[in-house]
């Protein structure tokens, strides 16, 4: 499930740039889509955005890689989704220009925030029984 909810997140990103070319207001190359700070608008936040797509897409990579890297490395790597979080949360208020989306931006921080707090209190929010014999949800 988590590596399809990644394969969406991608796919919405692809989305989103594909939309940004089409856009007739701003032209964006679609070199701008891959190169940080390749935009004629606002090249530093499309910049911080381009690069956290690059980011979320080489995460998304590791999952095929997890047995040649080592859980080890690519639990390391996953650590960057935060930093992937970030820096689109930081894109998306000083690029964007719609101010009704300010909340949606407020609540994911609070979520990401909480749940990450979660789950360090909680050491990982695992029980007490042992992740083999935990039952399945089916």
């Amino acid at each position: 499930m988590h590596r399809f909810l990644a394969l969406l997140g991608l796919g919405a990103v692809a989305a989103h740039g594909l939309v940004l070319t089409l856009d007739r207001t701003v032209r964006m190359p679609l070199a701008a889509l891959v190169v940080p700070g390749l935009s004629p608008y606002r090249p530093l936040a499309v910049g911080i955005g381009t690069l956290a797509a690059v980011l979320m897409l080489l995460i998304y990579v590791s999952f095929s890689l997890r047995r040649r890297i080592g859980t080890r490395n690519w639990r390391r790597l996953h650590y960057l989704t935060f930093g992937v979080f970030a820096a689109a949360t930081v894109h998306g208020l000083a690029a964007g220009t719609d101010r009704w989306a300010f909340g949606l931006y407020a609540g994911s921080v609070a979520l990401v925030t909480g749940l990450t707090a979660w789950r360090i209190l909680t050491k990982g929010g695992t029980t007490d029984v042992p992740r083999r014999n935990r039952p399945v949800a089916v």
